[in-house]
């Protein structure tokens, strides 16, 4: 609702999004929900005037502000978000990883640590499937990302 409003007011919205699943009368269906319940980005200059208009828009409780100026966002921090993000203003967690398909990367941690691989797929929000050379052949492992580190 506060989105839709700001756009007609002319104000840059950003209202990132997240896959996920609701379940109604025991069937589950994929939705789409606020990756940040409560909050949309809004983009404005807080020297210009008109940026008080925000407080008073439909389905704006407030600017999170300290006093009476607004709080900017982190530029780097939005441009981390929005590269998460697909065109639909999607949140994918694939997107956000500092992994990539085809990455060489070395195992920190777990059983085949100090082992060199190349990350195959990516296995959800936390794993990769790597492929490893394992006693002469390759093997398929699925390893979570915090125990890989990039090889340069």
């Amino acid at each position: 609702m506060a989105e839709t409003h700001l756009l007609r007011q002319g104000f840059g919205v950003f209202l990132p999004l997240l896959r996920c699943g609701e379940t109604r009368a025991r069937r589950a269906r994929p939705v789409l929900a606020p990756l940040f319940p409560g909050y949309v980005f809004a983009g404005f200059d807080p020297r210009a005037a008109g940026w008080r208009r925000v407080n008073g828009t439909y389905g704006v409780k407030k600017l999170v502000s300290f006093g009476e100026t607004p709080e900017p966002v982190p530029p780097t921090f939005m441009a981390a978000l929005r590269h998460s993000c697909d065109e639909m203003s999607i949140f994918s967690f694939r997107r956000a990883s500092a992994f990539r398909e085809g990455d060489r990367v070395k195992l920190a941690a777990g059983p085949f640590m100090g082992m060199i691989g190349e990350i195959e797929a990516m296995g959800g929000p936390d794993r990769a499937w790597l492929l490893l050379a394992i006693l002469g052949r390759t093997a398929r492992v699925s390893v979570g990302l915090d125990e890989l580190q990039k090889i340069a």
